[in-house]
This record gives structure tokens, sequence and C-alpha cells, in this order.
């Protein structure tokens, strides 16, 4: 019905979004909220630091916000 059609179209938008991020922004989000990675554990993989993972997770929402917005 028409929830599950504005899902998918809500959940394509937000793919598209991911895929056009600088690489480490994508990965960074991909690891958080489809692996289910901790931000210690994201960090200590890329060799960043726990900030530079919360930094990169608010600009990656940011950018989501503003494509679901327009």
């Amino acid at each position: 019905p028409e929830d599950i059609t504005e899902f998918n179209e809500i959940k394509a938008k937000v793919s598209q979004v991911v895929d056009g991020m600088p690489a480490v922004m994508g990965r960074i989000y991909k690891l958080k909220y489809i692996e289910g990675w901790d931000n210690e554990r994201i960090a200590t993989s890329l060799s960043i630091t726990q900030s530079t993972v919360r930094v990169q997770l608010l600009n990656a929402e940011k950018r989501i916000r503003e494509a679901l917005s327009r």
C-alpha cells in the first residue's frame, strides 16, 4: 500500500545520498547504521578518533535530513 511505497521511496533516497557521500563518511554511516557497529569499533577499525566518527555521522545525518526535506 501507500505506506510501503513511501517507505521504499525514502529508503531509496537515503541510499542515494549515502552513495554520494565522501568515501569515509559513507563507510562510517554504513558501519554504524547497517552493520550496527559502535563508535569505538568504527574508530579503531578505521584508525581515526571517536570524535571524528561522531562528526562524520552528524554530517552524514545532516545530508540525509536535507535530502529528505526537498
